[in-house]
């Protein structure tokens, strides 16, 4: 790659990180503000930090570069904001449900660096040319802030998003191999003991000189290479000129721990909000990291940032347990004295000087920091552990191993809810909201005197409120919940508030979302009110001075006008307008001045021209729908980004696919299902129009889509290989020899690992006749419980291992297929699913009875998931949409009778997806003979999903027609009615696999259907067949060289060869 294409990449992943990072909202709004919605300026000003990297002394001997550089560090300042709030004793105080001081007392701050916008995306730039040479070297032990491996291939070209691995996945792992492999030594008799440490003030202790980073340039480059000594030399240059401004400017003896008599000139500590540092902290702990794993070998040692966990098995005949274990005198000084101080402990060091910590005595306590041999001698500051985060925990082998098994199962809940769709009844069914508050006891939970201290609990908080924000975009308050909503905001007041202001922006998120503007304009005013408590009068041991440090108060203004900006991007129209207008009536100095600029609704379109805004809440890619009339201040059409239904009237007829290629810097990967969504969703819209007639209303070029997902997320203009590979489609009508009764069928091949079964999971729930005449009256139900029912049952499959999932007729709204696809796409679960009927206008009006322009669709969705086997990098998910052929007759009474048309189409699929072959029917569809006798012998399993009242007939079907195809039948129904069940071709006892009907709770049936086994059957001869007595024998005519192509995973080599004519 060019220096130049190296610097867009550059800019492209400090971008998405910025996205995801809740403490970076500051320079969010700096990075909106730099980019300015204009792609042309922005790859021009891109272009011109490498032209003055490049660019030599003038004859003037005027260095423009230096020039340049002093300019981008002389706009370097300190953020402070709060991280914990001095909190009341509580020995002679009254608990209080909510802060009663008047002002609000900071007892720890943290520091970010703040600076010119390109300050950073020269740091991002370092990362790839320079920094990740030195992560490749930094020890695997190490977890936190790795970069993805792709990044250290020099002749890769890597144009995706991320710098670093994901941070989820990187924690998980380091957290949960330590408590497998203290399981895995405990089963071999072996006592355990684990550690956990947590490093002081990390990045304010980590130390850089000069000729050191000047070492980094010199690993891969020569003085001739200017560019990147110019910018490693930058690097350095941000971190001193930082280190001066806060040592200089801020004193904060609880924090800044330098060494007696050292001169702050002489200090290069770690700038927090800078993305280099990340590198560096782990560089300055790798030969820390080293040593343990050589001298101490623990059976697991790990850090993640400045979390330790170390694992070793204990020996029965060392002097620790023989002196201090067995005598039940152990502590944690003790452990860590004999296996990082004391030499019998540590292989090949008998010099205490080497030891891989050194102790001090402070006053009552021994402390502890890390030898600066395994850091850099003569260091100016030192690394501590925090000797109240020391843990330890000694598991006994003979004992049970019930406490760390109930570590994992802990750990395994909160993984879970990672997998799951979220779920808030837990905590709205309870109107206290107790989880999210943490109580502080000295005895039985029973005892009310025992409580010391109530607080919130700001993971359970932080999870709740994604949650809720998550659910709130899908359904509709009751009053019921709006009164508990009411309970749960009067927590957040003064201290609350300040202590939790990375929340701020998911707390207007849900008051925008449920359009509860009264309250929104009240948060405003308790977070302004909160802020005016702040005390930050100068301490013994705090005072910040100086033009370049920024108040706690300034910096979480900062963050107040961000969350603000970002949140009412997501709605347009005149009832933003006026929400608008009641917070520019409230009384603030600061805020007015922003509002007299028009700063407001500059950064509103910003965040959206950007790609910035929460895409997370918007249902398909923004990508398609950005048009320079659609989203302007001054548009009085209501628009909620949040609302399908809203989308999609300003979804444009055409050319839809113009609008995504034009972009190349979004933060996020827009996935391959989000693509063909919005394609679905304009084919829906268009149906009516003449030029669809004639063709399926979904039929998507999966090239198309192919193409547009690898130039829209890596600026390649080829259709990805991956995509094209796995999905291939083709109309199969001749080759399936039907004679010509006005149908199409398509086969549809999934390119994913061969299963020889799979598990079927099938939904036992009730269809409610009100829900579809509620669509025809243009009041849709979207209370919660609805939601509730379908995130019982996907949970459910989750827990069960199902492949795949099968829902009856008209039973997921519409706008809830990207939450499902998504959900597929992570879990790796097929779902087919009726989706309730959906009503289109084909002038992109809101549909209306006996306009002529409105059509009623029955659809059903078919979503299978894929990936490229990496892990979960690229799994993704296919959604098929297809159309009913035949409305039933009462279900078309209905229709007509409420003033609407039917749109129906006459195209019958055939899936391929784990090599298992299927067609789906919708019901009414069933009773169709020739349809479903087309696909004899290409059939493994047959999926019917209904709402049928006629349960006897279409029982009849399903046994006669399980029999006739010979294949396993899956029929899914309303549990009122009832005969769920999958059935497979064999004698009456046992046709059955599971069969259900009735209850009042929602449930999944779970059974397994053995592919090859039916198909090793099917391909004998009728005399053996007979033998064998399991199945019953095939039908005449039933062609068993299909049978063996599908064995041979060779069947859609013949059915899809000509798919490109």
């Amino acid at each position: 790659m060019s220096y130049y294409e190296q610097i867009y990449s550059a800019y492209k992943k400090l971008k998405s990180n910025v996205y995801y990072d809740k403490t970076a909202l500051i320079l969010r709004d700096a990075l909106v503000k730099y980019e300015n919605g204009n792609q042309k300026e922005l790859e021009k000003k891109l272009n011109e930090i490498i032209d003055k990297l490049l660019k030599a002394e003038n004859k003037d001997n005027i260095n423009e570069w230096d020039e340049y550089q002093k300019t981008i560090l002389d706009s370097i300042e300190i953020i402070v904001l709060p991280k914990k709030i001095k909190k009341e004793k509580m020995d002679d105080t009254i608990i209080f449900n909510g802060n009663q001081n008047k002002s609000i007392e900071i007892e720890k701050y943290q520091y970010f660096l703040k600076f010119d916008v390109e300050g950073h995306i020269l740091g991002a730039l370092w990362i790839l040319l320079i920094g990740k040479y030195l992560d490749k070297e930094v020890s695997d032990s190490a977890y936190g802030n790795r970069l993805r491996e792709i990044l250290y291939d020099d002749d890769n070209v890597d144009n995706g998003i991320n710098l670093f691995k994901p941070y989820f996945f990187q924690y998980e792992h380091w957290r949960d191999k330590s408590l497998e492999i203290a399981k895995k030594t405990l089963k071999q008799d072996e006592d355990v003991v684990i550690l956990t440490m947590d490093l002081k003030n990390f990045y304010y202790s980590v130390h850089y000189e000069k000729e050191e980073f000047d070492s980094f340039f010199k690993r891969k480059f020569k003085d001739v290479d200017l560019l990147e000594k110019r910018l490693n030399d930058f690097i350095y240059n941000v971190i001193e000129t930082y280190t001066y401004k806060l040592c200089s400017e801020v004193r904060d003896k609880d924090t800044l721990l330098i060494k007696e008599g050292i001169d702050v000139k002489d200090v290069r500590l770690l700038p927090t909000g800078f993305l280099p540092s990340n590198i560096l902290a782990n560089w300055r702990l790798n030969k820390f990291d080293r040593a343990i794993k050589e001298y101490i070998n623990p059976l697991y040692y790990g850090r993640y940032v400045d979390d330790i966990i170390i694992v070793n098995k204990v020996d029965k005949e060392s002097t620790i347990y023989k002196e201090k274990i067995s005598q039940g005198i152990c502590n944690k000084k003790d452990l860590i004295e004999y296996y990082f101080i004391n030499c019998k402990a540590i292989k090949n060091i008998c010099d205490k000087n080497k030891s891989i910590f050194l102790e001090k005595n402070n006053k009552d306590e021994i402390e502890y920091k890390i030898n600066p041999i395994y850091i850099k001698e003569d260091y100016p500051s030192e690394i501590w552990l925090q000797n109240k985060k020391i843990k330890a925990f000694y598991f006994n082998s003979a004992s049970t191993d019930a406490l760390i098994r109930c570590f994992q199962k802990e750990i395994a809940k909160n993984i879970s809810e990672f997998r799951y769709l979220p779920r808030i009844d837990s905590i709205v069914d309870e109107s206290d909201f107790g989880k999210v508050f943490e109580i502080e006891r000295t005895d039985s939970i029973n005892k009310v005197h025992a409580i010391q201290n109530i607080d919130l609990n700001k993971y359970e908080l932080s999870k709740f409120l994604s949650k809720y924000i998550w659910i709130s975009s899908m359904t509709k308050s009751t009053d019921d919940l709006k009164e508990k909503e009411d309970s749960f905001f009067k927590v957040f007041k003064n201290d609350v508030l300040i202590e939790n202001y990375s929340l701020w922006e998911k707390l207007f998120e849900v008051l925008l979302i449920k359009e509860r503007y009264d309250k929104y304009v009240e948060l405003y005013k308790e977070i302004e009110k909160a802020i005016k408590k702040i005390n930050e009068n100068e301490t013994n041991n705090w005072k910040i001075k100086g033009k370049d440090v920024l108040s706690c108060a300034k910096s979480l203004k900062s963050f107040l006008f961000s969350a603000i900006y970002r949140t009412l991007a997501l709605s347009w129209g005149d009832k933003i307008d006026k929400l608008i207008d009641r917070i520019k009536a409230v009384e603030d100095e600061e805020f007015e001045r922003i509002f007299s600029l028009g700063m407001l609704d500059y950064f509103r379109l910003l965040y959206y021209e950007t790609r910035m805004v929460n895409k997370q809440l918007i249902p398909i890619c923004v990508d398609f729908i950005l048009e320079e009339q659609l989203i302007k201040p001054e548009n009085e059409n209501n628009l909620n980004l949040f609302d399908l239904k809203d989308i999609m009237r300003f979804l444009p007829k055409e050319n839809i696919d113009e609008n995504i290629s034009k972009y190349k810097y979004n933060p996020t990967i827009i996935q391959p299902q989000e693509i063909a969504f919005v394609f679905q969703c304009q084919k829906l819209k268009n149906d009516n129009s003449e030029s669809l007639e004639k063709e399926s209303s979904f039929d998507i070029n999966y090239s198309n889509v192919a193409k547009i997902y690898m130039e829209v997320n890596y600026n390649n203009k080829k259709s990805s290989k991956f995509l094209t590979n796995i999905i291939r489609e083709s109309d199969i009508t001749n080759k399936l020899k039907v004679k010509d009764n006005g149908f199409k069928y398509k086969a549809i091949y999934i390119n994913t690992k061969q299963k020889d079964s799979l598990k079927i999971g099938i939904g036992n729930v009730i269809l409610k006749e009100k829900n579809f005449i509620s669509v025809l009256e243009n009041n849709r139900n979207r209370l919660y419980n609805r939601y509730k029912d379908l995130e019982r049952l996907l949970r459910e499959a989750l827990k069960n291992n199902v492949d795949l999932l099968v829902l009856p007729e008209n039973y997921v709204p519409y706008e809830w297929l990207p939450v499902l696809t998504k959900f597929s796409a992570k879990n790796q679960i097929g779902i087919i699913t009726g989706v309730e009927h959906f009503i289109t206008n084909k002038n992109g009006d809101i549909p209306q009875a006996y306009d002529n322009c409105s059509k009623v669709h029955n659809l059903t969705a078919v979503i299978l998931p894929y990936g490229d086997g990496k892990g979960g990098e690229c799994n993704y998910s296919y959604l098929r949409l297809h159309e009913k052929t035949d409305l039933a007759p009462r279900e078309k009474q209905y229709v007509e009778g409420y003033g609407f048309s039917e749109a129906t189409k006459n195209e019958i699929e055939l899936f391929c997806w784990h090599n298992v072959w299927f067609p789906v029917f919708c019901c009414f569809e069933l009773t169709s003979i020739q349809n479903r006798s087309v696909f004899q012998s290409y059939a493994d399993m047959l999926v019917a999903i209904e709402w049928n009242k006629d349960v006897k007939y279409f029982s009849n079907i399903i046994e006669s027609l399980s029999r006739d195809i010979h294949c396993y039948c899956i029929q899914v129904n309303s549990s009122n009615y009832g005969d769920s069940r999958i059935v497979q071709p064999t004698k009456a006892d046992f046709m059955d696999k599971v069969r259900v009907k009735g209850g009042d709770n929602n449930i999944i049936l779970v059974a397994s259907i053995d592919i090859k086994n039916l198909r090793d059957f099917q391909k004998k001869k009728y005399e053996l067949q007979k033998d064998d007595k399991y199945f019953k024998p095939t039908p005449p005519r039933f062609d068993k060289t299909i049978v063996i192509k599908k064995i041979n995973n060779t069947l859609q080599d013949e059915l899809l060869k000509n798919e490109e004519d």
